[in-house]
């Protein structure tokens, strides 16, 4: 207990003396688990949150219903980024429109996220349709081949769109990292927030994510700590004197960072994802066609994990309270979407404490 107390001493510390912002910028996909973890979230959590919401085919819907009924408090802000949708469908453009305009006639402080690999053409239709309403973020992505030097194309848009930059968010973005690439990814993160220090942006956000492409290289019916490699990069930055330029923090909570259908529709194991101070602990399941309790599997791992020390407690949160209360059978055992809403309803509250 008291090595875990010095470990969350320190961690506090690394974030107090560094030059970072206390918002947090969870990107999530535009699925309905994903965005329904927002009904979840306390009000003191959800004013220092601004999701980053990655729209893909036929979430429309989805996005509308939960943003608008979850995000529409004063002073909200949620970053939408279209390239997915508009990579992956062929009405991609009027998709994000028709989202666009919903969320923003709906009291909804929406902000486009423009990726440095756009065309010019595209991001004229961007700049048509926002015209001058709201700020932008832009996003760098190191699936871009100039990542180490993006100065070119972040001028290209900010030219474009004729902002200053304090009315620009900046978003770079190392997507998927683990143990193997942590220095290097250090390493290039500071040498580009070294580049644009002498540039005032309205944020600075630096994300990645380390959660595995799916469980299947986890034993069934065991329990797996893995370390959150982004909180590990995210300390050593915030602990780097030659960092100057302010930033923010953001990963992809406990979904792999990469799009795929074939990854993001892996059946369910009756599983459960829940985050701690430095690790993923993953309470792995088996196939509910292959199990006897079927789904009811859920009420054991949940019984499991609030004996684990990783376990906050039934107050710290509502996803905390529901598990305890599927752990004691008060409520029914849920199903995978359930516990995708849960476990990113905990990652983002647990996160948003570290943060503060």
């Amino acid at each position: 207990m008291r090595l875990n107390q010095q470990k969350s001493e320190l961690n506090k510390l690394a974030i107090e003396v560094a030059n970072v912002s206390t918002s947090y910028y969870p990107i999530l996909k535009a699925k309905r688990g994903e965005l329904k973890s927002l009904e979840l979230l306390s009000l003191e959590t959800k004013t220092s949150t601004i999701p980053i919401i990655e729209l893909i085919p036929n979430s429309g819907n989805n996005v509308k219903k939960y943003i608008i009924e979850n995000w529409s408090f004063e002073g909200n802000k949620i970053l939408i980024d279209p390239y997915i949708l508009l990579t992956h469908s062929s009405n991609g453009f009027r998709e994000f429109k028709e989202i666009y305009n919903s969320l923003a006639s709906s009291g909804v402080n929406v902000i486009p996220v423009l990726r440095i690999k756009y065309s010019n053409d595209t991001l004229e239709y961007f700049r048509k349709l926002i015209n001058g309403a709201t700020p932008i973020a832009i996003r760098i992505n190191n699936d871009h081949p100039i990542i180490k030097n993006p100065q070119g194309d972040i001028n290209r848009i900010k030219n474009l769109f004729t902002y200053n930059e304090d009315d620009i968010s900046l978003i770079i973005d190392y997507s998927y990292v683990d143990e193997d690439n942590v220095i290097s990814t250090v390493s290039s993160i500071s040498t580009i927030l070294k580049s644009i220090e002498k540039n005032e942006y309205l944020n600075v956000i630096v994300a990645c994510g380390s959660f595995i492409k799916d469980l299947s290289s986890i034993p069934t019916d065991s329990i797996k700590n893995m370390a959150r490699q982004e909180w590990i990069i995210w300390k050593n930055l915030t602990c780097d004197d030659n960092v100057t330029t302010t930033i923010s923090y953001g990963d992809y909570a406990t979904r792999h960072p990469i799009y795929e259908d074939t990854t993001q529709s892996f059946p369910g194991s009756s599983s459960i994802r829940y985050t701690g101070e430095n690790d993923f602990v993953i309470f792995r399941g088996i196939l509910p066609g292959n199990h006897p309790d079927g789904m009811g599997q859920y009420h054991d791992k949940c019984a499991q994990l609030i004996r684990n020390p990783n376990y906050d407690g039934v107050i710290f949160s509502e996803a905390d309270r529901l598990i305890n209360d599927c752990a004691k059978k008060l409520i029914t055992s849920g199903n995978p979407e359930s516990w995708v809403k849960i476990s990113t309803a905990r990652h983002i509250e647990k996160i948003v404490s570290l943060l503060n």
